[in-house]
């Protein structure tokens, strides 16, 4: 019997969706060894999250470089009443795929809901979302399972629906704006090829830690297919869940209150500072409003880094918060720290970016290429971004 509720079982899910990451190689190759990775995953962590089993997928889409931009599979298992329920899970970003952060994650340009999808919004809505996050659904829609069943995820619910069965679209950070969207370019209003959300027990959202990838009429188009609602163990689905402190899902409609989002503890002055309204620079030239949609905030609790000093340059101090705040909070907020503190972990990869005064990689990477981008607006040195100081 599960540990951990449906929620939680989604949440983890979700995370797993991403365990590719360090993956190099064809689709192919990322997908075999995601499969594996997978597969082991659910068997040690059936105490915590029951008994699930990979049912369509794994399915990896490349794009410019050989490392997985998107990864998504279905995972079975059964609901708290001991009906079939299954997982869509999508992976967060990559930071090692330059089209996840480049297109993906930063193309904020509002674009007319495509007329391609299987279903479209009722008549009286036309929703906008970011070309971004069309090209990571483009992605996703197209994508095939390499294993049986075989065919696209659509192809693959239409075989499944049942009544008596569950349906949840889950995702973690890119895959918390991908699953919305996704979940709507089936299941929205009547079309040819579309799903219907009658054919199934229940069909829910639960993103985390998503940015705001659509306009009011994306909002409302959320709202009319997935309006929010409590089952009968009384958890909460269809709202983005995100922690108050998580800088990601300020983007893009609360994107100006980054400027004080970690004050007094980090001031974003200086080259942060021209960073930040290059952000929002970016969202007033986007060609629309951003407008979040239903949510449920978790409220978070600064976390001091013990690498930063009185003398230490903002950007890291920054971006480790950011980490911290975006990944590790999460299995603290939802209740599942025993994915971490279990020995050993079942995330070995994630780990508390503040308990290390060293900045991680990532952090190093991401400070670079910020600098890199703020170019001549910002002085001093890129080097700035190493160790455990920033520029």
């Amino acid at each position: 019997m599960a540990t951990f509720n449906l929620q939680q079982q989604a949440f983890t899910l979700s995370m797993v969706a991403s365990a590719g990451d360090d993956d190099t190689g064809s689709p192919g190759v990322i997908e075999s060894e995601l499969e594996f990775t997978i597969d082991e995953f659910l068997k040690d962590a059936e105490p915590l999250i029951g008994t699930w089993s990979l049912a369509w997928g794994p399915v990896v889409y490349e794009s410019g470089s050989p490392v997985a931009a998107n990864a998504m599979f279905v995972a079975q298992g059964t609901d708290a009443g001991g009906n079939p329920a299954y997982v869509v899970a999508i992976a967060a970003t990559n930071l090692r795929s330059h089209f996840d952060v480049i297109t993906e994650d930063l193309d904020v340009t509002l674009t007319a809901w495509p007329s391609s999808w299987p279903a479209q919004p009722p008549s009286t809505l036309q929703p906008n979302i970011t070309q971004g996050t069309i090209d990571g659904v483009d992605a996703l829609l197209d994508a095939v399972d390499p294993y049986s069943p075989g065919g696209t995820l659509q192809d693959f619910l239409s075989g499944a629906r049942s009544t008596s069965a569950t349906l949840i679209f889950t995702g973690h950070s890119l895959g918390g704006a991908l699953a919305p969207a996704l979940a709507l370019a089936l299941f929205g209003a009547p079309s040819t090829g579309s799903l219907n959300p009658a054919d199934w027990g229940a069909v829910y959202l639960y993103p985390t830690a998503g940015p705001t990838v659509g306009d009011q009429d994306y909002a409302s188009f959320w709202n009319s297919v997935f309006p929010p609602v409590t089952d009968s163990s009384q958890l909460q689905w269809n709202q983005l869940v995100w922690n108050t402190m998580d800088v990601v899902p300020h983007a893009w409609a609360n994107i100006t209150a980054l400027d004080k989002i970690y004050s007094p503890q980090i001031s974003t002055s200086g080259c942060l500072g021209i960073i930040i309204a290059g952000l929002v620079l970016e969202v007033l030239e986007a060609g629309g409003t951003f407008v979040q949609p239903n949510n449920i905030s978790l409220p978070g609790t600064f976390s001091v880094w013990s690498g930063s000093s009185s003398s230490s340059p903002m950007i890291p101090y920054f971006l480790v918060e950011t980490l911290y705040q975006h990944v590790y909070a999460y299995f603290e907020l939802l209740g599942v720290d025993e994915l971490l503190t279990a020995s050993p972990s079942y995330f070995p990869t994630v780990t508390d970016p503040t308990a290390n005064p060293t900045a991680p990689p990532a952090v190093v990477a991401l400070c670079t290429a910020l600098v890199k981008k703020a170019g001549s607006l910002c002085s001093g040195p890129s080097a700035g971004c190493g160790s455990s100081s920033a520029g």
